[in-house]
């Protein structure tokens, strides 16, 4: 990094200005107005280069939010992290060195500075006495002075000269001191941007340490502590979602894919209502010509015919229903339409699923949105367009292939969503099951009665089959790289490094990867020390399999989750836990590997390498979408398909609001083009009509 480096010319540059400026006062003979004005000027150059620390605060703000917004794992967030603060520790620390240096030698100068005034301050107070004495006693001191006018005409120009030094030299003092004071603001801006990267380190450890430690624990106790995973993952919900989100981006589906939805814990609600007060300005331009000056916003779009018409915005994306723009929302555009129109653009699974799926779909999604009616009216909207919430495409999933067995599923399951009790469930679903769904509390925070673990096995030829077979998730391998035997043994070290004391933050630390931070495999393998190596216990290996929670390598109707690893070499044998071992792999395998669920198997080695194939994506509660497929290729209908998923629920009716509104994520603030398909459309500032459009006009909105 060049920080270090360009704040420490920028105070040598400083410190050499004023040494000059403190020699000239001693040596250069009497101070000029020039001398001032220069130390003015660098003073002035000072403050710019405080705004410059204050950009590069930014900019290291800016950092710290790409990292934490980036598709990296959380470790490999860690890692950047890391590297980006070790780099500025150095830098700032030089810089404090630097300033400590220069405070020394200004409070030096100073001082001299000092004693020059006390000085010029006694030899003017001595001509001053003399000036004070009347001309009868000058001129009996001084009557045998044959230069006497001459003697009094020099001390008169002495004392007016030495008044003027003592003024130019305080003004030197006060500069200097402004100077000091600029370092001071300096030293602030550099420790506000120390401690923002603190900060950031500090989060992004606690959590590491937090997954690391937490999950460690639940594993060495077992089931016992499984009994307790709903409490440690209230506090590890946002790191999870974070850590699959960034190790799904490997190989995320495509917009044409089965996708997943996040989850809320509110309902009811009516629809987040326009304020009063104006949200921003705009320019409008019809067929590239402005009208008017600025616009307040809200700025919204009402279709003359709003049943058939279609938004095209920015040339690739349609939507139906009504279309907003405002600044107090955490989305810049907003898609109001009818509730049942809204399910139209849901693009959770392929259009060409069994009409079954479908249906099955349409009244989780369905339930999802009423339950969570309000979960985003704080931001003037209902639901995000993105698996935050629902994945949401608006008009393009009706115009795909297949689009129209999408919407006849919404509408022969009109209004129709699942309860319990009588109220409207959080109808979790989620793309891959690997075979068998988990229970709410194994993943989030509370146990709900309708989401309970479910098998997803059936039996053909005499084999275990999952539901979601097809899924590309249902038994995968994340990643390219390839482990060969030192690599695993490397593994297994770390994992029983770890195991050792799985609450020190030191070993945490230290089984990341190498250029991660962490140990290379030998300095792990001599702080293991060989007696507790694989290496010793085990020899060369032979096996490394995972043992279900059923106690067998085998699948059967019960197997959901990887309990231990077994490892077998030619002088023994050894057990891992697994979930210890998922979490030393996810931070120490080789490449762009991850397990990305603990629900793994391990392969016999091939061709030299060990590969591990992770079941499930993502979160496992609920439905499973790929199974929905399944069961109804099997033959299936939709209440049966529902009914295994959200045990004890019953489908029910509701009657929604007229008006659902969707933040679209899609769309990004500032300049936005958009063309009607079908009919004229109003524009309405704040309320206020402004213009009317024709479909064969084209409509674009500046943010200002």
């Amino acid at each position: 990094m060049g920080l270090r480096h360009s704040i420490k010319s920028k105070k040598v540059f400083l410190l050499f200005t004023v040494i000059v400026a403190v020699t000239a006062i001693f040596f250069a003979g009497p101070v000029f107005s020039d001398d001032v004005s220069d130390l003015e000027n660098d003073i002035s150059k000072t403050k710019e280069q405080i705004d410059s620390k204050k950009d590069i605060l930014a900019d290291t703000q800016a950092k710290i939010d790409k990292i934490s917004k980036s598709n990296l794992s959380i470790d490999q967030k860690i890692a950047a992290i890391d590297v980006e603060i070790s780099s500025v520790d150095s830098e700032i620390q030089g810089v404090k060195n630097d300033i400590k240096k220069r405070e020394e030698e200004i409070s030096n100068e100073e001082k001299n500075l000092n004693k020059e005034l006390e000085t010029l301050k006694i030899i003017s107070a001595s001509i001053y006495k003399d000036s004070r004495m009347s001309w009868l006693e000058i001129i009996l001191v001084n009557q045998s002075n044959p230069d006497f006018w001459h003697a009094v005409s020099l001390k008169r120009y002495v004392l007016s000269n030495q008044r003027k030094e003592i003024l130019k030299i305080s003004d030197k003092i006060d500069l200097i001191n402004d100077s000091k004071d600029l370092l001071e603001e300096e030293k602030g801006i550099l420790a506000k941007n120390k401690s923002k990267l603190e900060e950031s380190r500090a989060v992004f450890v606690n959590e590491r340490a937090q997954i690391l430690q937490q999950l460690y624990v639940q594993a060495a106790k077992q089931q016992a502590l499984r009994d307790e995973i709903g409490s440690l993952n209230k506090q590890l919900k946002g790191l999870t979602s974070k850590l699959q989100k960034a190790i799904a981006a490997k190989a995320a589906p495509s917009p044409a894919e089965v996708t997943e939805t996040g989850g809320g814990n509110t309902q009811g609600g009516t629809s987040p209502q326009t304020p009063s007060q104006t949200e921003g300005e705009y320019q409008i331009f019809v067929d590239g010509e402005q009208i008017g000056d600025n616009y307040a916003g809200p700025i919204r779009l009402i279709p003359t015919d709003s049943g058939n018409n279609v938004f095209r915005v920015n040339g690739t994306l349609y939507y139906r229903g009504a279309l907003e723009f405002r600044t107090d929302s955490n989305v810049y555009m907003i898609n109001e339409l009818p509730f049942e129109t809204y399910l139209f653009g849901l693009g959770e699974v392929p259009s060409s699923w069994p009409s079954e799926a479908l249906k099955a779909q349409a009244i989780a999604g369905r339930t999802y949105a009423a339950q969570n009616w309000s979960k985003r009216s704080d931001q003037s909207y209902n639901l995000r367009d993105d698996t935050f919430d629902q994945n949401y495409v608006g008009y393009s999933k009706e115009a795909e292939n297949g689009g129209g067995n999408w919407v006849a599923a919404v509408n022969s399951t009109k209004n129709k969503v699942l309860k319990s009790g009588g109220q409207l469930i959080s109808a979790y679903y989620h793309s891959t099951c690997g075979g068998h769904t988990l229970a709410s509390e194994e993943v989030w925070v509370s146990a709900l009665s309708y989401a309970r673990a479910e098998s997803d096995w059936y039996q053909s030829g005499g084999n275990w089959v999952s539901y979601d077979a097809s899924s590309p998730w249902s038994y995968k391998k994340w990643g390219s790289a390839n482990i060969n035997d030192s690599q695993m043994n490397d593994l297994i070290n770390a994992t029983i490094y770890l195991s050792q004391n799985p609450n020190s933050q030191t070993r945490q630390n230290e089984i990341l990867r190498s250029d991660f931070g962490g140990l290379t495999p030998q300095q792990l393998l001599d702080k293991l020390g060989d007696e507790d190596s694989v290496q010793v216990q085990v020899g060369d290996l032979t096996s490394v399999k995972s043992i279900y929670n059923n106690g067998s390598t085998q699948i059967d109707s019960t197997a959901r989750m990887t309990d231990n690893i077994h490892i077998t070499g030619v002088n023994g044998t050894m057990d891992l836990d697994a979930d210890s071992f998922w979490i030393v792999f996810n931070a120490r395998s080789p490449g762009d590997l991850t397990l990305y669920y603990s629900n793994f198997w391990t392969s016999v080695k091939e061709s030299g390498s060990w590969n591990f194939y992770s079941r499930g994506y993502p979160h496992r509660v609920g439905m499973c979408q790929y199974g929905a497929y399944g069961r109804a290729s099997a033959g299936q209908n939709y209440s049966q398909i529902l009914t295994h998923y959200y045990e004890g629920t019953s489908i029910s009716t509701f009657n929604p609001p007229s008006v659902f509104r969707v933040g679209i994520t899609r769309v990004a603030t500032g300049d936005t083009t958009i063309t009607s398909d079908v009919s004229n459309f109003s524009v309405y500032s704040n309320g206020e009509r402004v213009v009317d459009i024709d479909p064969d006009q084209t409509f674009r909105l500046v943010k200002q």
